[in-house]
């Protein structure tokens, strides 16, 4: 596939936890907008938020590729104001797993952050 399948299109929330000193830890929650869009494209955003509910980070997530149940995206800082995300590009995987979306990003200095996360609308 080289496109966004229908099924992840909308927005997600959910707790997620990182890993800090070699503990796992919850540390507030995501809000993951996805749209169609191809290979190469930006096809949504990810939204971090502290457990108080203040606004930590925004990515940009950019389509690396896709199959059925999985896509593969590139997350990288936005330049939406107060952005405090780590610098530069890492990869983020997204599962459908039933009607939940799995994330896991591979980005060791935001601590590995993991998310099980719920349709939202």
């Amino acid at each position: 596939m080289t496109s966004v399948p229908k099924a992840f299109v909308g927005t997600w929330k959910g707790p997620f936890r990182l890993t800090f000193a070699g503990t796992e830890i919850s540390a507030g929650t995501f809000t993951v907008v996805l749209t169609e869009g191809g290979t190469g494209e930006r096809v949504g955003t990810v939204n971090q938020f502290d457990a108080f509910g203040n606004f930590t980070c925004e990515d940009d997530i950019t389509l690396t590729s896709a199959t059925e149940d999985t896509l593969l995206v590139e997350g990288r800082a936005s330049a939406k104001p107060h952005n405090r995300c780590t610098s530069g590009a890492h990869t983020v995987k997204l599962k459908l797993n039933g009607e939940r979306l799995e994330y896991t990003s591979d980005e060791p200095r935001a601590g590995n952050p993991t998310a099980t996360l719920d349709r939202f609308r």
